[in-house]
């Protein structure tokens, strides 16, 4: 009897699916298009910040590599 039980489903496919459909359209209902839209304006915002203070840091990396550079070179001029 466990060997049949492990065998077959508890539900068929079909009605797992629907069920699904069924949580997915109340889930969608309780949340409202303008706060959806604005969950995502906020976390494109979030990450184009992440992306300009990233972008400043290998600047400011560039910039000391090339004073340290310009120092070697001065020094080994001499």
């Amino acid at each position: 009897m466990n060997e049949e039980k492990k065998k077959t489903p508890l539900l068929p496919y079909e009605q797992v699916v629907k069920m699904i459909d069924e949580r997915i359209a109340q889930e969608e209902q309780d949340v409202k298009v303008d706060e959806r839209i604005a969950r995502v304006e906020k976390a494109a915002e979030e990450l184009e910040a992440k992306r300009k203070e990233e972008r400043l840091d290998r600047k400011k990396k560039q910039c000391c590599l090339k004073r340290f550079l310009k120092k070697i070179i001065r020094c080994c001029k001499r």
